[in-house]
């Protein structure tokens, strides 16, 4: 039976080639690429039996063709675009670039619905209730009554939206961070307390660990540096005892951002340890903190200029390094802390928060 010709693939960015080549085209890193096993046999083949096929009835062109019942969201132009409004049973998929206002535009299309009596649920994947209450608050629409919850997993999401009578509208956002049980690997995803100058910005990193069939486990990184993803794991396999070796490891930074900040190692090592245990992390806190080479936990500048952010945008607790925490000034979020990588893996493997660090006064 014929077969499929041996394919070779860059373990940094994913892109495929008929042959191997020691430098990839589409990301530039070197010796990246790696053959892969070979997949199914091409249909076609000598030697193979066919399955028979099961006939299907055909129809002619004439025929009454009735348009879906729709229903208006409240917001013209989005109608248009969706065709005249929303379909029951529907699922639509909203896209675009960061900060365009996808967000606010699906708030103002729930709390107009909701205005008119229709039962509207908005779940965040992204944001704690608290961001989008803010939201709806400087869009004043914070007295429609939109049903709103921060979930990411899509057995109890259903489970939630199975009680009552059925919604008008769900909105998930994003449906990127959700995850099901039914899934080998769930992403855990952890938000960084990060810099962009001296603006204080929060940022996900959102992490895949599944096992790999491969010989050489997949590495796929996108918006963050793939060689510190490297030393993260070497870090995390040498001092912390967790065998990545033998996993496909895909990490995303979410909204399509470059980030290149050191203080964002701790972040992606959260992120990785959560998703490798199936453990997911608290919704409402945030990391930050570089990691050394032997496991030490290392404090970032202007912790607390990255805390009152947090805190403004309703985060509730944050895990630095210990070395940073007199640093953190005054804070109204729980800080937790920690020496080196053992005492984040082991927090979040034992499911609880990690030991309680003295706020500095």
């Amino acid at each position: 039976m014929a077969k499929r010709g041996a394919t070779y693939a860059c373990q940094m960015c994913g892109a495929v080639y008929g042959r191997w080549q020691g430098r990839c085209e589409a990301c530039g890193a070197w010796n990246s690429i790696a053959e892969e096993s070979a997949g199914a046999p091409l249909p076609g083949g000598t030697g193979g039996k066919v399955a028979r096929g099961k006939p299907f009835a055909l129809e002619g062109l004439m025929g009454e063709a009735k348009d879906a019942p729709r229903t208006a969201s409240g917001i013209a132009e989005l109608d248009r675009v969706a065709g005249g409004g929303l379909v029951k049973g529907s699922v639509i998929l909203l896209g675009g670039d960061p900060g365009i206002g996808k967000s606010t535009l699906l708030m103002q299309a729930s709390a107009s619905m909701a205005k008119r009596g229709e039962r509207v649920v908005y779940i965040s994947g992204e944001e704690a209730v608290g961001q989008v209450r803010l939201r709806a608050e400087r869009l004043g629409l914070s007295q429609a009554q939109v049903e709103l919850a921060a979930e990411t997993n899509v057995e109890d999401i259903i489970a939630t939206l199975s009680q009552g009578p059925a919604p008008t509208l769900v909105i998930i956002d994003s449906i990127q961070t959700m995850w099901s049980s039914l899934v080998d690997s769930a992403p855990g995803t952890a938000v960084f307390a990060g810099m962009e100058g001296t603006r204080p910005m929060l940022v996900e990193f959102q992490a895949l660990v599944a096992p790999s069939s491969l010989g050489t486990p997949r590495r796929a990184v996108v918006g963050w540096d793939p060689a510190r993803l490297s030393m993260i794991v070497a870090v995390l396999e040498a001092h912390a005892g967790l065998k990545l070796g033998m996993h496909d490891i895909y990490l995303n930074v979410a909204g399509g951002l470059k980030v290149t900040e050191p203080a964002a190692d701790l972040a992606a090592a959260a992120a990785l340890v959560s998703s490798l245990a199936g453990r997911p992390l608290p919704p409402d806190r945030v990391y930050m903190g570089e990691i050394g080479l032997t496991g030490a936990l290392r404090p970032v500048s202007q912790s607390a200029a990255r805390l009152k952010e947090a805190a403004k945008l309703g985060f509730g607790s944050a895990f630095l390094p210990r070395a940073g925490v007199d640093g953190a000034g005054k804070s109204t979020l729980a800080l937790d802390a920690g020496g080196d990588v053992t005492d984040l893996v082991a927090g979040i493997a034992a499911g609880k928060p990690h030991k309680k660090a003295v706020s500095a006064s």
